[in-house]
């Protein structure tokens, strides 16, 4: 079961890994997302139902509910945006982006990246098979920061579809790119053929040292620092939990430390491939504290990281694929047995 999503010009200004092992924090998401309430993003806007009963060709026999506006933020949280969700009126809309979003924002794309591209199929539809998933806004966000039109097909994780089966077998997950008759599954891998199938502002680093650099710290967000967070976040309350949030901070330091001095974001002061590697720690992050009652990122410890992940939540482009932060607290809330389990068995 499927539904089609395209994202119009007129945005709402309210609301807005190696592939050989998938990461251990997006196995777990991923296998809370596949029970329990489903989610669909009318005109652009997470928003919930309660099952999932959008088809493809647009019938449904439930709406989806308003939910109320966003709880205060804790510690340095980042205040994701919020609005009135309309009622599920499934209509299918292309994202598309406004003229002056596609422009270059005084950075340079590598030549190597601009020959590749000039070989790529860019004229060919773009769809991206997602879900309510940090890996999917990964794909979403560097496809609108490229000004790249795209279909969002919202796969439905508990009934998944034989598009999402044919397109990605390995893994059997989202997100999953089509571009034409090419399939590129895993969020990275997204990030990066997006960066050099189209033209737009480049998302790397020119300089082959900082390339390499961007790709090893996006492989110790995915490989230490979720699964540090994770045990932290779910291990039952005492001298244990205490013990394991020490490494979890000291994870979030070393991140912080590849912040450059007075830029807004790691690529500078735009926001480039390591922003978004690390774009759940700004925006899931604070979602996982405030269900576990347990603050890992704080002001006091972390004053760049969590200045960081307000500056990235608070950026236009993200905004419009953010999903909405009370949505995502009732979606996930019910789920926190099944994290406190999956915390105990790592």
């Amino acid at each position: 079961m499927q539904l089609r999503t395209r994202f119009a010009s007129e945005y709402s200004p309210e609301i807005s890994n190696p592939a050989s092992k998938p990461s251990v924090f997006c196995s777990i998401l991923y296998s809370a997302l596949v029970s329990g309430s489903g989610l669909c993003r009318p005109h652009g806007r997470w928003t919930m139902t309660s099952p999932v009963l959008v088809s493809a060709h647009g019938n449904s026999t439930s709406s989806c509910e308003a939910l109320s506006a966003a709880s205060s933020s804790r510690g340095c949280q980042a205040s994701v945006p919020t609005g009135k969700l309309p009622q599920n009126t499934p209509s299918p809309n292309i994202y598309s982006p406004k003229p002056d979003e596609a422009t270059d924002r005084g950075r340079i794309s590598p030549p190597d990246m601009e020959e590749a591209a000039a070989k790529m199929p860019e004229q060919q539809a773009v769809q991206l098979i997602g879900w309510l998933s940090p890996y999917v806004h990964r794909a979403e966000v560097a496809l609108r920061l490229k000004g790249v039109p795209y279909e969002l097909i919202q796969d439905d994780m508990a009934n998944k579809s034989d598009l999402l089966l044919t397109h990605n077998p390995v893994h059997k997950k989202v997100p999953v790119l089509l571009h034409g008759d090419r399939t590129i599954p895993e969020s990275i891998v997204i990030v990066e053929y997006v960066d050099e199938a189209f033209h737009g502002p480049p998302l790397f680093p020119s300089d082959p040292y900082e390339r390499a650099m961007a790709r090893f710290w996006t492989r110790f967000i995915d490989d230490r620092l979720w699964k540090a967070l994770w045990v932290a976040l779910w291990t039952e309350p005492g001298e244990a939990q205490v013990a394991l949030a020490t490494p979890a901070r000291e994870s979030l330091t070393l991140l912080e430390a590849q912040l450059p001095d007075g830029k807004r974001f790691f690529r500078g002061d735009t926001i480039g491939f390591l922003d978004i590697a690390a774009s759940g720690v700004a925006l899931w992050l604070p979602v996982f504290e405030e269900m576990a009652g347990v603050q890992l990122l704080a002001e006091e410890e972390h004053p760049a990281l969590c200045r960081w992940a307000r500056e990235y939540a608070a950026d236009e482009t993200v905004r419009q694929c953010t999903p909405d932060r009370t949505m995502m607290l009732a979606f996930l809330t019910p789920k926190r047995g099944m994290f406190v389990s999956t915390a105990a068995q790592m």
